[in-house]
């Protein structure tokens, strides 16, 4: 068990010390930006009649989620993909590993 601690706790060090960025990054380019309008919030009858209650839960986990992959996620995909072919295969296959009991109850 503390084998596979040291191993998850390289795999972090290595993706938290790969630096993310390069040449090719300093022209910001920001595809995921959305501009809104004011006319975007412009809402028909039939929008009006519809009723979320969980509207305001939802909101938060939204914007949870975008900072989570904006700050966490896409950092470590980035420097994921600045790793050897090799050492992708490897993570790839310990991520495979770790399901292994799962599919084994799933075929059962």
């Amino acid at each position: 068990m503390q084998s596979l601690l040291k191993i998850i706790g390289l795999c972090l060090v290595i993706l938290i010390a790969i630096p993310t960025k390069s040449k090719s990054d300093e022209i910001p380019i920001d595809t995921d930006s959305v501009e809104t309008v004011p006319s975007d919030y412009n809402a028909t009858k039939f929008d009006k009649e519809i009723y979320d209650p969980f509207e305001p839960v939802n909101r938060v986990i939204f914007k949870f989620n975008n900072a989570a992959d904006r700050v966490i996620l896409e950092p470590a995909a980035k420097g994921y993909r600045k790793l050897p072919s090799p050492v992708q295969t490897g993570v790839g296959n310990f991520f495979s590993n770790l399901k292994l009991p799962l599919v084994i109850i799933n075929q059962f």
